[in-house]
């Protein structure tokens, strides 16, 4: 009887732990932002969250027992359907414990970029598949806006007659326009991990980097500043040059850009 009593005992500390497990992650998954979507083993949506309704644009009641697909574009069903025959063949999923990027489709018929984690799980009743699923439609909108930008200047660079350059805190080239072959005789790629003063006559380099020190350190731009260089053929180059400070992705100083202008 003693030890009759002591099983009823654990088997009701079990369930309390149960249920304040289950309290945690509902919790947790009502209150996150990304939408959280549980499948059983045969595609059918038995999990919902409001991160999900906010994203999908379905209540949890009109989703839950709906297929899996109904979030899929059309397109991309048959790819999905094969994959779950696959799992439930036994065989391994690609997508299982990998972040992947997928297309979404709302309610309202209109598509999204989205980043999926997914993970599978099994009880006695059967299998899971638990998906953490991210809009990503702003990054990818930020990552195509950079990609424009920076299309944009690679357009206006290589069109400008003027050398476009970039040196990191020790004054080493980073980054040399093409134009450097006209105005100084070099390959973008012989100047750099070299300095501007390597391609002046010694007592030049001198004479700048007394000015452009003093500058540098106070992290000030500067405008106009003529100096003589030497083209790879010898001969001197009398450049105007301006630049600017930049801040680093790491949020210290990175350098300095600037342009170069031939008025010999």
């Amino acid at each position: 009887a003693l030890r009759e009593q002591e099983v009823q005992q654990e088997r009701k500390q079990a369930e309390a732990s149960l249920r304040q497990s289950e309290a945690r992650y509902r919790a947790v998954s009502q209150s996150a932002s990304d939408a959280i979507v549980t499948a059983d083993g045969a595609g059918t949506i038995v999990g919902w969250n409001q991160g999900a309704e906010r994203m999908f644009g379905y209540s949890a009641a009109e989703i839950l027992g709906q297929p899996l697909i109904l979030l899929i574009p059309s397109r991309f069903r048959a790819r999905h359907l094969e994959g779950m025959k696959r799992v439930q063949g036994g065989g391994e999923s690609r997508v299982i414990g990998k972040t992947v990027e997928l297309a979404g489709i709302r309610k309202d018929g209109s598509e999204f970029p989205l980043e999926l984690s997914l993970a599978r799980w099994e009880v006695a009743g059967g299998s899971f598949c638990t998906g953490i699923i991210r809009d990503i439609t702003e990054r990818k909108r930020a990552v195509e806006a950079l990609r424009e930008s920076e299309s944009r200047f690679r357009n206006l660079v290589e069109t400008t007659g003027d050398f476009i350059w970039e040196v990191d805190t020790n004054v080493v080239y980073t980054y040399a326009s093409p134009q450097i072959r006209d105005i100084l005789g070099y390959e973008p790629a012989e100047v750099l991990g070299k300095t501007p003063f390597d391609l002046m006559p010694p007592e030049e380099a001198k004479r700048v980097a007394a000015i452009f020190t003093p500058l540098s350190k106070a992290g000030e731009p500067f405008a106009n500043l003529e100096n003589t260089n030497l083209h790879k053929d010898g001969r001197p180059v009398v450049l105007e040059t301006s630049g600017v400070p930049f801040i680093g992705r790491d949020g210290k100083p990175g350098g300095y850009r600037g342009i170069d202008r031939d008025i010999t």
